[in-house]
Formats: C-alpha cells, sequence, structure tokens
C-alpha cells in the first residue's frame, strides 16, 4: 500500500485498485505512519527511501 502511495496514487485510487474500501485504505495508511514515525505522505517517503533495503 505505501508503494502505491509512493507512486502518486489517491486514497481512493488505492482502495480500487486493492479492491477495498476507502475508509480500509485511510485506516491502513495511518497505521503505516504511525509505525514509521511519521506524519505525512512526504516524511513516508523520504522514510521508504532511508529504510530501502540494499541490493
Amino acid at each position: 500500500m505505501a508503494r502505491l502511495l509512493a507512486k502518486g496514487l489517491t486514497y481512493q485510487a488505492v482502495a480500487d485498485k486493492l479492491v477495498v474500501s476507502y475508509h480500509t485504505v485511510k485506516k491502513h495508511v495511518q497505521n503505516i505512519y504511525l509505525k514509521c514515525g511519521v506524519n505525512s505522505r512526504f516524511q513516508l517517503y523520504r522514510w521508504m527511501e532511508q529504510n530501502e533495503p540494499k541490493k
């Protein structure tokens, strides 16, 4: 889900792609933010870049 957000999809677009409700996506995003210690999409992108597995 975080990768879909990183591609610029809205919550509704993510919900449509995953065939779940908008509210489910919103709740999961809130949980992702909490677990990653971020407050915004921008901070999440930066967190993802910094924590990307080394190839």
